[in-house]
C-alpha cells in the first residue's frame, strides 16, 4: 500500500507491469489463483522468465508484462469485485428471502393466535396446505439457489434476469395460494 504525504505533495504511485508481476508471484506463492479471464490456474510461469547469459543463468527475473499462459490475457493488478455476475443471484436470494420471511411469519401469526384466540383452531390440514407448506417450499427453494450460485452465475445475462425474476414471484405466488386456501 502507497503512503501518500499531503504535506510533502506526494501522490500514491501507479501500478506498474513490475509491480504487478510481482504481487501476482507472491500471491501465486499463496495458493492457487484463478485466471480471471479463462479460469484456468494461474502458473508462476506466468510471471517469471528464465533469465539467459552467463551472469543471470538459472535466475529468474519478472516478465515485463505478466500473461495467463492459457489465454495470453494480460494479468494487472486493480481493485474489483470478487463475482461480477453476482447480481442476479443476489436479487434472486432477495426475493426468495422475502417469500419465505413472509410464509414463515404467517405460520408464526397461526401459532399466537391459536394459542390466544378463544375460539377453536382452524382444522390442522387447512393450516397445513395453506400456510406451513408454502413456507417449506420457499425456504427450500431459498436453500437450493443459496447452493446455485456458480451455475446461476454461469448463466448469460438474460438468463440470470430471468432466474431472479422467477424467484421474485415466489413472494406474489405464496400470497395468492394463501388468499386462495383460507377461504
Amino acid at each position: 500500500m502507497a503512503e501518500t504525504s499531503v504535506e510533502a505533495g506526494t501522490q500514491p504511485r501507479a501500478a506498474s507491469p513490475d509491480s504487478d508481476a510481482a504481487f501476482i508471484a507472491a500471491l501465486l506463492e499463496l495458493g492457487p489463483v484463478e485466471c480471471p479471464n479463462c479460469s484456468k490456474e494461474l502458473t508462476e510461469a506466468c510471471v517469471a522468465v528464465e533469465m539467459e547469459g552467463a551472469e543471470g543463468a538459472g535466475r529468474q527475473d519478472h516478465a515485463a508484462v505478466p500473461r495467463c499462459p492459457a489465454c495470453s490475457s494480460e494479468l494487472t493488478v486493480r481493485p474489483g469485485l470478487e463475482d461480477p455476475q453476482l447480481g442476479g443471484w443476489l436479487a434472486g436470494v432477495v426475493g426468495l428471502a422475502l417469500a419465505t420471511g413472509f410464509t414463515t411469519m404467517l405460520v408464526a401469526y397461526f401459532v399466537l393466535m391459536t394459542m390466544f384466540a378463544r375460539r377453536g383452531a382452524p382444522p390442522f390440514r387447512q393450516v397445513l396446505v395453506a400456510i406451513v407448506l408454502p413456507a417449506l417450499v420457499c425456504g427450500g427453494l431459498l436453500a437450493v439457489f443459496m447452493r446455485l450460485r456458480p451455475r446461476v452465475r454461469a448463466l448469460p445475462p438474460a438468463a440470470r434476469s430471468v432466474v431472479a425474476g422467477l424467484c421474485w414471484l415466489a413472494g406474489p405466488g405464496a400470497v395468492v395460494w394463501f388468499l386462495t386456501m383460507i377461504r
